[in-house]
């Protein structure tokens, strides 16, 4: 679902009509899945600055007759989804081009009506914590859904499962899933690893006293931008390493990892993401996959993934007072 609407213009001219849209910078040229009329433009805006689009705005400039006459006229969407800047910028695009080529605009709202809009009350770091929390929803999401079972019925079947150790060990071992399940430890990782990075970049570039404290470590920033200062420093910091995420987030950020995660999860979360990130580099580093690991081993530490990177967005999100999608926090 989304919003979609229409500007019928009195325009003749595709190319006057496409320098219009991509004066207004960050358009993009894309695709388009539905099967438009031939001659077609699919465009994109985009906006990364402080995080102000979350599904940007589609642009289609497509041919239409009208009489015995051909027209170039717009149709511009988002998802109902979309940021405020996403659906203010939808609106410009419609109202400016209204002006500059004539026409009538027409979809969800009536005739010559935009989309409202409402009180924005998001800031640069509430809209890259809510930025980060979509990107790792969907990819935790991802892994649950298309997790394959296995092969072997021992693991899903309802009857008790067999008193004999070994045999359901064994079956477990020989079971062509288990390299898959293994393989999609590095994932997590990753995950963990993307997260962590890139919340405190966040934070370093919407919190002075972080980025105070990082040029403070820093010698070589006196010629770099504050993103340029910012990405040195993450770039030096290996967040793959739980010891330094840890530091680098109580010294710089006042956030105790550990503490937050044992307080608002467990302390068996805590060490099943330590227990997570060595196993990733047995398997990454010395190629060991040579153990009984199940499809219920991996959903532990999924489960312990998912809950802990919640439980500290939440702190995040509590400590700054910030507006987040609270919809994206149930990861």
């Amino acid at each position: 679902m989304g919003r979609d609407l229409y500007l019928h213009t009195e325009s003749t001219n595709k190319k006057s009509l496409s320098d219009h849209i991509k004066s207004y910078g960050k358009i993009n040229t894309t695709s388009h899945l539905l099967n438009w009329p031939k001659g077609s433009e699919h465009l994109l805006w985009f906006n990364q600055e402080d995080f102000k689009s979350i599904t940007g705005v589609e642009i289609t400039i497509f041919p239409e007759i009208r009489g015995k006459r051909k027209f170039w006229s717009l149709h511009v969407r988002n998802t109902y989804s979309a940021s405020w800047h996403d659906v203010s910028m939808m609106n410009k695009i419609l109202t400016d081009s209204k002006k500059k080529f004539g026409g009538t605009i027409d979809g969800d709202y009536g005739k010559n009506k935009v989309a409202p809009l409402w009180e924005d009350d998001t800031s640069p770091m509430s809209r890259g914590i809510d930025y980060i929390t979509r990107k790792i929803h969907d990819s935790i999401l991802s892994l649950e859904v298309s997790l394959p079972l296995p092969w072997n019925n021992f693991q899903t079947a309802n009857e008790s499962k067999s008193s004999d150790k070994k045999i359901e060990d064994f079956l477990a071992y020989t079971d062509p899933t288990r390299q898959i399940y293994i393989g999609l430890i590095p994932m997590l990782v990753a995950i963990f690893e993307f997260y962590f990075k890139e919340t405190f970049r966040v934070l370093a570039s919407y919190d002075e006293g972080i980025l105070s404290k990082i040029m403070q470590t820093s010698s070589d920033n006196k010629n770099l931008d504050t993103p340029e200062i910012i990405s040195s420093f993450i770039n030096n910091v290996k967040f793959q390493n739980f010891k330094n995420v840890r530091k680098i987030y109580k010294r710089h950020a006042d956030l105790d990892i550990k503490s937050i995660i044992e307080e608002s999860t467990s302390i068996e979360n805590y060490n099943k993401l330590k227990e997570l990130i060595n196993f990733r580099h047995d398997i990454v580093h010395r190629l060991e996959s040579d153990w009984v690991f199940t499809r219920e081993d991996f959903l532990e530490f999924h489960k312990a993934l998912k809950e802990s990177l919640l439980s500290i967005t939440c702190n995040i999100i509590t400590k700054y007072d910030l507006n987040t999608k609270e919809i994206y926090l149930d990861i």
